[in-house]
């Protein structure tokens, strides 16, 4: 079965242009069925997004999954569950106790067992590593390969913590959920007569792939199942969000900075599995902008009860007094964040100047204040735009802090120390 490649700057074009592909598809009920892999924060999302477009009550022949729900719900069709699951509190107990056992052996954690948060951290690290499919030999072979002491050491006590975890576990009778991909893509990996033919309908199954390649690419254990499902299902479709296909290296850096995740991954999925079919999803802006106009107060551009003229269209192409969704809001593409900033003053000075705005009367609101704010700083200064913050500050030392310590005073002792 060939892969199906979808890509495109809009990721609701993309989720939008695969619904109506999987609606089409479960239509030929009941032979056909599908299942659409997300990520797992954004499984609600298509969910709704699903029931919204689809106008229907409930999900019948169509089943929206992250990659470890999938493993779950294909382990638990073939009668094999997945026993005792080692949750994080326990898994913290675990290192905790092997960071204790294995003092001796640790070279740069053997001190730091009791640091507060860093069992946390080696939890985490001892997740990547399994998702990206490198064990305890693995680690140990690169143990030599690295010039630097320090990370030497670490290299070896991860190496140790690695291999005694997994020992760990099997002693205790416990599974890590890092582990369900890989038991997955083993299980896909069986010939049908020992799955008792319960994985059959796989075969008359579709499968759309959507939300990846827009901040990272798929790890080793998600490319694995990736692998599997091709050989079972009827097709496979994968978005990625991304300008363009690029056709070598060079070109994967080459573009804007915003789409660099989706370029990688397009670029890999383009050498692993050759897509027979690789489809420019053009983006939709009026639709985001009506939604996002209506958010923000916009009156409708249609109000219920209105009457229009019938004496002939309106010059401006739009009837007085009304405002539409694509006059409300204004989408801006940069390719770059110091654009936005750049662009963002010049329309500041602009609206100022010929508008004849004051700057009082401009606001703007910024997603992360950390990363934003210095750069609008710097911007607005070479702009010669004046700038009030309006920031969280600490109240220590402000004529406000005075005047309540004051009034609690003399709440508490009269007015004898005055």
């Amino acid at each position: 079965m060939a892969v199906r490649l979808l890509y495109g700057i809009q990721a609701a074009a993309l989720r939008e242009r695969c619904l109506r592909e999987v609606f089409d598809w479960t239509g030929l009920w009941p032979d056909k069925r599908a299942i659409i892999i997300v990520p797992e924060q954004a499984k609600l999302d298509f969910e709704q997004a699903y029931l919204n477009q689809s106008g229907q009550a409930g999900l019948l022949m169509a089943e929206i999954l992250s990659f470890r729900r999938l493993a779950t719900r294909l382990s638990g069709e073939v009668g094999r569950t997945a026993g005792n699951m080692l949750q994080a509190s326990g898994q913290a107990m675990v290192l905790y106790r092997l960071l204790q056992d294995h003092r001796s052996q640790l070279k740069a954690f053997a001190n730091l067992a009791d640091k507060p948060g860093f069992i946390r951290q080696i939890a985490a690290v001892l997740g990547d590593l399994k998702r990206c499919g490198i064990d305890a030999q693995t680690l140990s072979g690169l143990q030599e390969q690295v010039s630097d002491i320090a990370l030497q050491h670490k290299v070896s006590d991860l190496a140790t913590l690695l291999g005694e975890y997994g020992r760990a576990l099997q002693s205790l009778g416990f599974s890590d959920p890092e582990d369900d991909l890989d038991a997955l893509a083993v299980l896909l990996s069986q010939p049908l007569p020992l799955l008792n033919d319960r994985l059959e309908w796989l075969n008359q199954t579709s499968v759309w792939i959507i939300g990846f390649g827009e901040l990272r690419n798929f790890t080793p254990q998600e490319y694995a199942v990736i692998d599997q499902l091709l050989r079972r299902c009827e097709q496979l479709t994968i978005t990625v969000m991304a300008e363009s296909l690029p056709g070598d290296e060079l070109a994967v850096e080459n573009g804007p900075d915003i789409f660099l995740p989706g370029r990688r991954t397009a670029s890999q999925l383009i050498k692993r599995y050759h897509p027979a079919e690789r489809l420019l999803i053009a983006p939709n802006w009026h639709q985001p902008n009506a939604e996002l106009a209506e958010l923000l107060g916009a009156p409708p551009a249609n109000p219920a009860g209105l009457t229009a003229s019938c004496t002939g269209p309106d010059p401006a192409g739009t009837t007085p007094g009304l405002i539409s969704p694509d006059s409300f809001v204004r989408l801006v593409l940069t390719t770059a964040v110091e654009d936005q900033t750049a662009w963002l003053a010049g329309e500041i000075r602009r609206l100022v100047i010929e508008e004849h705005y004051r700057y009082r009367d401009i606001s703007v609101a910024v997603c992360n204040p950390a990363d934003d704010l210095p750069r609008l700083q710097a911007t607005f200064t070479q702009y010669k735009i004046p700038l009030f913050l309006d920031q969280v500050r600490s109240l220590s030392g402000t004529a406000l802090l005075r005047t309540i310590l004051g009034l609690l005073d003399i709440a508490e002792k009269g007015w004898t120390r005055l």
